[in-house]
């Protein structure tokens, strides 16, 4: 086997690993799905109703031993319309910018997605929210984590491509 034949086998074999490392999921019978990477433990599913929300822990070594975690959430609920969305959306946000230091990160808001920083408990944390309408149905992801010296950044990258995977899959 030549060395472009090894090449393309072994970009194969790691796209197929990385490909069964997301995990499927749905709420409202199955309106809304979207994939998490694999490692991120459900903590919490309450698919009857509205709203509903799955909740995810996502491990990071060097919140061991500390009061923190790092937590995602993906919650629907039913709006009338998409002005009752709206005033949902602008809720959230206002309340978003009340957390203590709330700081907003530059260049990467637009009206239904939102990064920023805030203390909670006297420790900083990162946010990222995105909201979405589809019929009827009003969507909230939401990825929260400590900002932690110890956390490395891979697993920084790490946690953001899946926070991505997650905002990317569900809008589809």
């Amino acid at each position: 086997m030549n060395f472009l034949s090894r090449f393309a086998l072994l970009f194969c074999l790691v796209g197929a690993a990385h490909a069964q490392t997301a995990t499927d999921y749905s709420l409202n019978d199955g309106a809304i799905r979207f994939k998490v990477p694999s490692d991120w433990s459900m903590i919490l599913q309450k698919t009857e109703g509205s709203p509903q929300a799955i909740a995810f822990q996502v491990k990071d070594p060097a919140d061991q031993g500390t009061d923190t975690a790092t937590r995602v959430t993906v919650d629907t609920r039913h709006f009338a319309d998409a002005n009752e969305f709206s005033s949902f959306v602008a809720s959230g946000m206002a309340k978003a910018k009340q957390i203590n230091s709330y700081t907003e990160e530059v260049g990467s808001n637009d009206a239904t997605h939102l990064r920023y920083t805030g203390m909670d408990a006297g420790k900083r944390y990162q946010y990222r929210d995105m909201y979405l309408f589809r019929e009827s149905l009003g969507i909230h992801v939401r990825c929260v984590r400590p900002l932690l010296p110890a956390t490395t950044t891979a697993w920084t990258k790490a946690y953001e491509q899946g926070c991505d995977l997650l905002m990317s899959s569900v809008q589809q």
